[in-house]
């Protein structure tokens, strides 16, 4: 039947499966478990960088008459780091660790009187707090590679260990010998897939919880530099032209 390797797998018992995975794997076993718990930590760290990194501004519904009023007198005349926390991030516990927050403090804190430094142009220290994230992003991506490989380790040291460990000079018993080998050979090849499925789970999961997040989080600080530089040029515009200098009176000839 076309099913019917998937009605044995589903009639393998999960304690027998987990049993025979861990003896498949050996001594790679211990790695298998150090992997997976790695790629739980640094999942958890970039989720953990992210909640500490969100940003105050709806970009996508368009900015409200009071926060652009508030980031126009931050571009323009500057605001305390209070006055910051107060009107544009509601009074967060720590803003002063928010790279939003950090990037309008130091905007905030400029010479106003000189160009603007490449450092807030760039936005150098906001996208290396995100590149922060996306290395743990890009470590766990990394870690679940490493999976199907251990995986299919485990399965051909399953299968080397039912060959070379069934005895077959025992005629009398061969078929009950044959129906325990084709049975390790389905527990020894559930090895790679277990490791196969833990990998799209993990790779599923760290694609719609961090990457989708560090995409947004890095069009929301373009946006933000975007309307920043926008309001320093409209300020510059809005700034009443020099009025002409009066000639010079000419001086009768002697």
């Amino acid at each position: 039947m076309l099913f019917s390797p998937a009605l044995t797998l589903a009639s393998i018992s999960w304690s027998d499966t987990i049993t025979l995975v861990w003896q498949s794997l050996g001594v790679f076993s211990y790695l298998f478990i150090a992997l997976l718990l790695a790629i739980v930590a640094f999942l958890v760290q970039g989720w953990l960088l992210l909640g500490r990194n969100w940003c105050p501004f709806n970009f996508d519904h368009g900015l409200d008459a009071a926060t652009l009023a508030s980031l126009r007198q931050l571009a323009n005349q500057g605001l305390t780091d209070a006055e910051i926390n107060r009107q544009l991030f509601s009074g967060q516990t720590s803003p002063d660790r928010n790279l939003f927050f950090a990037y309008l403090a130091s905007f905030s804190r400029r010479n106003r009187e000189q160009p603007l430094p490449p450092s807030l142009v760039h936005a150098t220290e906001a996208l290396y707090q995100i590149g922060r994230i996306s290395n743990a992003s890009g470590t766990a991506r990394f870690l679940s590679c490493v999976l199907p490989a251990l995986g299919l380790l485990g399965t051909l040291i399953g299968m080397f260990n039912a060959f070379f460990g069934t005895d077959f000079s025992k005629g009398e018993q061969l078929s009950a010998t044959m129906a325990n080998l084709m049975q390790c050979f389905a527990l020894a090849l559930f090895t790679t897939i277990a490791a196969v499925l833990l990998k799209v789970a993990v790779d599923l999961f760290n694609h719609f919880t961090l990457e989708v997040y560090i995409a947004r989080m890095r069009g929301q600080l373009a946006r933000l530099r975007t309307v920043m530089f926008d309001l320093i040029h409209e300020a510059e515009y809005a700034k009443p032209a020099p009025e002409p200098a009066a000639p010079a009176p000419v001086t009768p000839e002697a």
